[in-house]
């Protein structure tokens, strides 16, 4: 079974001019969301450590 080509990539597999056309518009604003997600993930790993451990207190029992 031989699959066919695709017409967004040359002999190379480099992309062709239309794949960079068609996906142009899409660059910032994936660069935007991607380097958002990180620096929100990397946020949240630098500051757990920082966060006061939880102290478990007993209650009084009712009785």
């Amino acid at each position: 079974m031989v699959l066919s080509r695709s017409s967004y990539y040359d002999n190379r597999n480099r992309q062709s001019a239309a794949l960079i056309r068609a996906r142009r518009p899409y660059l910032v604003k994936n660069a935007v969301v991607g380097l958002s997600i990180s620096a929100f993930a990397i946020g949240i790993c630098t500051a757990a450590p920082r966060l006061p451990a939880l102290q478990l207190v007993a209650s009084p029992s009712s009785g």
